[in-house]
């Protein structure tokens, strides 16, 4: 099925991930790879998420598409707004689409992603895959472009088995580590909200993150490439940005895991960017891929 998005600009040899905010309050992600752009979620008011591009040497005009994870408002919030102005189209599942269809207004293009198929954009493909939050229908992302791959995967309660073969192909991971757990649940938070943020539905923990990266790195098919974690979507009332380097890193070198580079993103700026030179191919329309 072949799906109507075209690639902006001229190829260029390099691959880049911009994280442009990663919180509560709005997440945002902007991937480019020779002459695409690709905004992962639009949390952020469409303003602000302008102004960032800018400060970052892009515009909303060169994006070939805004994709959305899940329906919650820090993801989808300037989604519409940017959809409209740009005349963009957005790419989602479809119980996103429905739960999110107050907050996106109308659309111009809906391209609907089921969990578990690809699209791919001028030679950038695009996975999506099923992960646990109490969202409709919420989905993770890995992104390849000549050989390298990112996975955004946040915004999610427990690991599934659903993320695995993602992990292990990252070379940069974008993942969940919302609270330290003795923190939540001491802290001021409602007896109903901890439950939900600890549960199997809610958000992954300090020590559920470094759980997965440990594995990821002494696992049988770690190797010894080098590999960025970036640790996302951050309590301010629940976690500190030390707590979650110390949880997730500490292991990590005690292993002598050298090759694991790990940071924390900034909740409400632009913080970190990662890049990798890639072999440009030649940018066409986008279409549904196998697992359709």
């Amino acid at each position: 099925m072949g799906v109507n998005i075209h690639a902006q600009g001229q190829a260029r040899a390099n691959l880049k991930v911009s994280a442009l905010a990663s919180g509560s309050s709005g997440n945002s992600y902007l991937v480019e790879a020779a002459g695409i752009k690709l905004l992962f979620d639009a949390g952020l008011n469409a303003y602000t998420i302008e102004s960032y591009l800018r400060g970052l040497g892009a515009s909303c005009s060169e994006l070939s598409a805004i994709f959305v994870t899940h329906e919650h408002i820090d993801h989808l919030r300037g989604a519409g707004m940017l959809a409209r102005r740009h005349r963009l189209p957005i790419v989602a599942t479809q119980g996103t689409f429905n739960a999110g269809a107050h907050q996106f207004g109308l659309l111009r293009e809906k391209v609907v992603q089921p969990p578990g198929t690809e699209i791919d954009v001028g030679g950038v493909t695009v996975r999506s895959f099923a992960i646990s939050h109490d969202a409709v229908e919420p989905c993770g992302f890995w992104i390849e472009a000549g050989g390298w791959n990112i996975v955004l995967c946040t915004d999610l309660g427990c690991a599934t088995d659903s993320i695995l073969e993602p992990l292990s192909a990252a070379d940069l991971l974008v993942l969940e580590a919302n609270h330290d757990l003795d923190r939540l649940w001491r802290g001021r938070y409602p007896y109903a909200l901890k439950r939900r943020v600890a549960g199997p539905h809610g958000h992954l923990s300090n020590a559920d993150a470094a759980r997965l990266v440990f594995d990821l790195a002494t696992g049988s098919t770690s190797h010894t490439r080098p590999r960025t974690v970036w640790l996302a979507h951050l309590s301010a009332a629940n976690n500190t940005p030390g707590m979650a380097l110390d949880a997730v890193g500490d292991p990590l070198r005690r292993e002598g895991c050298a090759n694991f580079h790990v940071a924390v993103l900034a909740r409400d700026r632009p913080s970190h960017v990662w890049s990798r030179e890639y072999a440009p191919i030649a940018a066409s329309a986008i279409g549904m891929g196998a697992g359709e």
